[in-house]
């Protein structure tokens, strides 16, 4: 876990806000920026679908030439 320093005040929805936020980081990476002991505990209770990210993965996804599927 990282050793960070506990900000009071901070509960659930800060680090809902946290996991949204860095939802492009790789999950073991955020699990343990986090402090989640189990990474499942992320994507069950507090990352949460973000429109941008989505977006992004779309545009960034390769168009398919050789099928004629675009």
């Amino acid at each position: 876990m990282a050793k960070l320093e506990r900000v009071n005040g901070r509960g659930y929805h800060a680090r809902l806000q946290f996991a949204t936020q860095l939802n492009d980081t790789p999950l073991k990476d955020l699990a343990y920026l986090g402090g989640w002991n189990d990474p499942r505990t992320v994507l069950a209770c507090y990352q949460r679908p973000d429109e941008g990210t989505q977006r992004r993965a779309l545009e960034a996804r390769r168009k398919l030439k050789a099928s004629g599927l675009e």
